[in-house]
């Protein structure tokens, strides 16, 4: 096939690439051997070609097209595919696109539409997934929203009372923590408020309401006054 066969998208599917666009590696697995660490191919390449169906802006007129990756052609007009779109170990089994970059742009229209991104809604269920677009402004706002929780976490870890900090161990830690000095108890607190701010607060609300609640009936009983 030509060059000239491919890429021939309807106009209206010519998306903007004005900001930078990550594709991640969808067989990203958990390394059992080593917490924390994951399982990524040295060298991932796959198929730099594809079919897909396109319509006309209103949904009508189906059609197939080809589409590739390629910045050039042979003499003869036949095309070449490039050689430097794939996943790596190195690039953490990611894809960075940037606008910036002339290159880029090709890189985007194909793993924009292939049927091999599983984030493309039109897609065919049919070919195996190799890739998944990242909604960065999501993740920007979860990155956020877990920045306010951390700090709201560790602001109250710092100002826990001997009591409370106590009560918390109880909670939160281990048997043998309870063993431990006040400060020792006090750091392993403070950790897990600002590595699971979420546990954390809930735990601080539910004991904080326990502890009201436990007050209000001794005072009903006249326990305590």
């Amino acid at each position: 096939m030509k060059a000239s066969d491919y890429n021939n998208y309807p106009e209206w599917m010519k998306k903007p690439f004005n900001k930078t666009v990550i594709y991640t590696f969808n067989n990203i697995t958990k390394d059992p051997d080593n917490a924390g660490r994951y399982i990524i191919p040295n060298i991932y390449r796959f198929k730099l070609t594809d079919q897909i169906v396109v319509t006309d802006e209103d949904g009508t007129n189906a059609r197939p097209i080809h589409i590739a990756y390629t910045n050039r052609s042979n003499p003869d007009g036949s095309i070449v595919v490039g050689e430097d779109l794939y996943f790596s170990a190195e690039g953490f089994g990611r894809i960075v696109l940037n606008p910036k970059r002339a290159s880029d742009h090709a890189k985007f229209m194909f793993m924009e539409y292939s049927n091999m991104n599983v984030s493309n809604p039109n897609r065919d269920e049919s070919i195996p997934i190799i890739w998944k677009k990242e909604d960065l402004e999501v993740k920007a706002k979860a990155s956020r929203v877990d920045r306010k929780s951390r700090k709201e976490a560790m602001l109250e870890a710092v100002q826990l009372s001997p009591y409370m900090v106590e009560i918390l161990i109880d909670v939160l830690g281990s048997s043998s923590d309870k063993e431990k000095s006040e400060e020792e108890q006090r750091d392993l607190i403070e950790d897990i408020a600002e590595t699971d701010p979420k546990t954390f607060l809930a735990a601080v609300k539910s004991t904080l309401s326990e502890i009201i609640s436990t007050t209000k009936k001794a005072k009903d009983l006249g326990i305590i006054k």
